[in-house]
């Protein structure tokens, strides 16, 4: 604490100086006194320590009860503080920069999207109460609705997808007492209905292999009913696939075709002759 005497009175009080800045001081007193006549701070000896006999304006009233005092007549002006909103794909209703002061005050504007986007909500949550601290800024959120026409074409390549997929994959043929696996890659089918014509010009054996086996010698019997197996998996699973492009085509909402898939049954609207000539030996 330090001893302080103000302008104009004899009194010596004691309080709490502090100088925050060339031209403010910080003065921590508990007594009913003109805080703006000036002080000096006093020694033990009652001597003046120091003048602070200009510092006769009241800077800021501080929480604490203390006071800050200028000596240039400056007075605290309190910062203003702002609330931005901004949106992408969209325009905000209302006013977009605001300075309510306490969030209490402030109005939460309205957003209207763009075609096809969805307002999720804003990024953080707006307080409602309580003084402004800081600047603000509340994005949108939003999120893109695809058209029923970008539904369809994502849901025809996830299809296109798979069905190339599981062709690849290949089969299993029985050769003897055992199955043997052949994938069906794109070079595995050139190569293969290409053996086609090795057996018409009148072979009795051609070489091929089964996968992860080296090339061995297959019967014409047995190469041709790899082939007719080979043949019959790809057509099924290419007229399959688009039979199911054309459900996907003539579905009327985005519920419609997301609930189609691989493997489902195809609405006989939709089967070509071929497919249900495959679906009735199945």
């Amino acid at each position: 604490m330090n001893s302080v005497r103000f302008a104009g009175s004899k009194e010596i009080y004691q309080a709490k100086v502090e100088v925050l800045e060339e031209n403010l001081v910080q003065l921590h007193i508990d007594a009913d006194v003109d805080i703006t006549a000036g002080f000096v701070v006093l020694t033990k000896g009652e001597k003046v320590f120091g003048d602070y006999a200009d510092f006769t304006t009241i800077y800021r009233e501080m929480e604490d009860g203390s006071v800050i005092l200028s000596n240039d007549g400056s007075v605290y002006v309190p910062p203003v503080y702002k609330v931005f909103f901004a949106v992408n794909n969209g325009t905000i209703i209302g006013e977009t920069e605001q300075t309510p002061g306490t969030f209490d005050k402030l109005v939460i504007p309205t957003v209207e999207m763009n075609e096809n986007y969805e307002f999720l909500g804003w990024n953080q949550e707006i307080p409602t109460e309580g003084e402004l601290e800081k600047n603000y800024t509340f994005f949108a959120m939003t999120r893109y609705i695809p058209t029923l026409e970008e539904v369809k074409a994502q849901k025809k390549a996830e299809i296109s997808a798979l069905c190339e997929n599981i062709i690849h994959a290949g089969i299993d043929v029985k050769i003897g007492e055992n199955y043997e696996h052949f994938s069906l890659e794109t070079n595995d089918q050139i190569n293969l209905f290409g053996k086609q014509y090795q057996l018409a010009s009148g072979v009795t054996a051609v070489e091929y292999h089964q996968d992860g086996h080296p090339c061995k010698y297959y019967s014409a019997e047995e190469m041709m009913k790899i082939i007719t197996a080979a043949m019959e998996w790809v057509s099924y699973h290419t007229t399959y696939c688009n039979a199911l492009n054309m459900w996907i085509a003539g579905a009327e909402t985005k519920e419609e075709v997301n609930a189609i898939f691989y493997g489902a049954e195809v609405p006989e609207e939709y089967q070509s002759e071929v497919l249900k000539d495959y679906l009735a030996v199945i």
